[in-house]
């Protein structure tokens, strides 16, 4: 990396930010004492990804929440920032999974999807609202996964969903 991809020192949210021209200027670092849950179907309990997030000073906690045997519920969800949702197995129930997620984003909620999320027409994939009303950034040009082309489609600043990204 070079000095121009040096991310800019971690600042809290309610400090000014300054214009550049660089496109990593405009993200915002440190937001405070952020809550993380991570929402897995995989082995490991959430490592190594949880003690590299506890890493970070904004960070106050991160809790796990295996969804192999069972789906978080909305109240489940809402004491946290944000939710981390990831998969290396199948998830207990993908279509309720991706029905709480999106009612989670509705009530303010940050979804952060990852691994196999993607794999549509599988029983890997992510499925419910989240999917089917267009909550995911990601589309395919075939509808299938994504071990290929991909991409996040247009950026709508003022669109109830994206608009909140930063």
């Amino acid at each position: 990396l070079s000095a121009a991809d040096t991310p800019p020192a971690v600042t809290n949210i309610d400090s000014s930010l300054t214009a550049s021209s660089s496109w990593h200027d405009n993200v915002v670092y440190g937001a405070g004492n952020a809550n993380v849950l991570l929402v897995f179907a995989d082995d490991g309990a959430g490592e190594p990804l949880r003690s590299q997030l506890l890493a970070f000073p904004d960070i106050n906690n991160v809790d796990i929440f295996d969804a192999r045997p069972a789906t978080p519920t909305l109240g489940e969800l809402t004491p946290y920032d944000v939710v981390i949702v990831w998969n290396n197995y199948y998830y207990a129930d993908r279509v309720a999974l991706g029905n709480v997620l999106a009612d989670y984003v509705d009530a303010g909620g940050r979804v952060i999807l990852h691994t196999f999320n993607w794999q549509y027409n599988s029983f890997y994939g992510l499925d419910g609202r989240f999917i089917t009303e267009g909550y995911s950034p990601f589309f395919s040009s075939d509808v299938g996964n994504h071990y290929s082309w991909a991409n996040l489609g247009t950026f709508d600043a003022g669109h109830p969903k994206t608009g909140r990204a930063s």
